[in-house]
């Protein structure tokens, strides 16, 4: 990682203006305020001549309240009128820091601008912390110019419930906009430039930290830029920190199949003592709903081997249920037949799996055996929910996962057996949001263990 930090150059770090500079620098100031067109970018340009340090003096002529308004305005719209590497650094700040609303929109619209990109991570972080819907959309308008999509599910919070009209429709179009451009495969990284890199590095050595909210901060910006730092992250699966390994793991796991460059990166990884099981995890996740016989195979294999760890076997059959595959149904159910008495663990990772891969879609009159097979994972990933010793959140997640998939088969064909799923979705959300003082966590996995029995069991075998 030292290697890498090294390898892309630090941002410069502006001088401020020599005091005899002062007062030119408010002359040309007032000058931009009061031209426009051509006169106002030529003074603009006459400000940078003064030196880099016209960056820092912008910042304070934008920051001073005694100012008026519109030399507030004036002196970011000069901050973000061009290319200037004394400048982003301090866009990145009034982004994060600037006082209102206007300024951090205004900042995140001249960042869209740049065509250097080592602030897209800073951008990202952003979002996470933002509070304002005007900021968040001219946020993610601005990622959106360098395809980057982590602004979308805040636009699609706003589309749902912001109180203003304007915003909804606002962020719906941008929404539309965002997903319409999209031309590279999913999982495969883009070239980005060497700010972009050292930007990421850094914060790829913050997973180190022992500071949580460093490590937090962190693993946001990675997961939510994506196949851009697959290539990164696998690399970071090697790194001499332990810490840094395990939550760069845990990052490719979060991003799904835009991890899919780190496969083989995490295939590596399946031998390592600490990391095997979060990479055979992360290997069913950023490979999932893919054709990717390899990681299917390995992971099968794994769980079937009674020789290899039980972290791993339990981390394969994790990763098998993430992988989503519907090859690996057959040997799904002949493990979990194995494990459901002598290690119950096991057999849920394995019965999570077999709801994830949408086995009841899977019946098949003809072969009444395999259905039963099939029945008696359903049945035990539902008793998971009220099961002394058990996650009943891991299994719960595939739940919830699995309404959606088999409500569109619904819609698409006659299925019998689907149609308890048509309104589940609704009835286990509704029991979630009973939750607080007087329906704690453990009644609430019962009312909903108890949902799914009276949904499933009458047409379960």
């Amino acid at each position: 990682m030292d290697a890498a930090l090294a390898a892309a150059p630090a941002a410069p770090v502006p001088e401020p203006l020599p005091p005899e500079a002062l007062d030119e620098f408010d002359h040309l100031l007032g000058f931009v305020v009061s031209s426009s067109g051509a006169l106002r970018r030529a003074g603009a340009e006459d400000l940078w001549r003064l030196g880099d340090g016209v960056a820092l003096a912008l910042v304070d002529a934008l920051y001073d309240t005694e100012r008026t308004t519109d030399e507030r305005s004036a002196a970011l719209e000069v901050l973000g009128s061009g290319a200037h590497d004394a400048a982003n650094p301090l866009l990145l700040e009034v982004l994060t820091s600037g006082p209102d609303a206007w300024m951090r929109s205004s900042a995140a619209w001249y960042l869209g601008e740049l065509v250097t990109e080592g602030w897209i991570c800073d951008a990202v972080l952003r979002l996470k912390y933002e509070t304002d819907e005007s900021v968040v959309v001219y946020l993610a308008q601005a990622l959106g110019k360098h395809d980057v999509l982590a602004g979308l599910s805040g636009l699609r919070v706003i589309s749902r419930s912001s109180w203003s009209e304007q915003q909804r429709t606002t962020a719906e179009a941008l929404i539309a906009e965002l997903t319409a451009e999209v031309e590279v495969p999913v999982g495969e990284p883009q070239p980005r430039d060497t700010a972009f890199d050292r930007a990421v590095w850094s914060w790829i050595a913050r997973l180190g930290e022992f500071q949580l909210r460093g490590v937090d901060d962190a693993r946001f910006i990675l997961t939510n830029l994506g196949a851009d730092v697959a290539p990164h992250l696998a690399r970071a699966l090697s790194d001499d920190d332990r810490y840094v390994r395990l939550h760069a793991c845990q990052c490719l796991e979060r991003m799904g199949s835009k991890g899919s460059s780190a496969a083989d990166a995490l295939v590596e990884q399946l031998g390592s003592q600490d990391l095997g099981p979060h990479a055979a995890v992360a290997l069913g996740t950023v490979t999932q709903d893919s054709v990717h016989d390899r990681a299917r195979t390995l992971l099968l294999e794994l769980v079937h081997n009674e020789a290899a760890s039980p972290g791993l076997r339990l981390g394969a059959a994790r990763g098998l249920a993430r992988h989503r595959s519907r090859l690996s149904l057959e040997g799904v159910l002949t493990q979990f037949e194995r494990e459901r008495e002598r290690w119950p663990e096991l057999a849920q990772a394995l019965a999570e799996a077999a709801v994830s891969i949408h086995a009841l879609e899977e019946r098949d009159l003809a072969d009444p055996e395999r259905d039963r097979r099939v029945d008696a994972a359903y049945r035990f990933a539902i008793a998971c929910l009220d099961t002394p010793g058990l996650d009943p959140a891991s299994t719960g997640a595939v739940w919830e996962e699995s309404f959606l998939p088999s409500s569109a088969a619904l819609n698409q064909a006659e299925r019998p057996e689907l149609a308890p799923f048509e309104t589940l979705e609704a009835d286990w959300n509704a029991i979630g949001e009973r939750r607080g003082p007087e329906f704690g966590a453990t009644a609430m996995w019962r009312a909903r263990k108890a949902l799914l029995e009276s949904a499933l069991v009458p047409v379960l075998r």
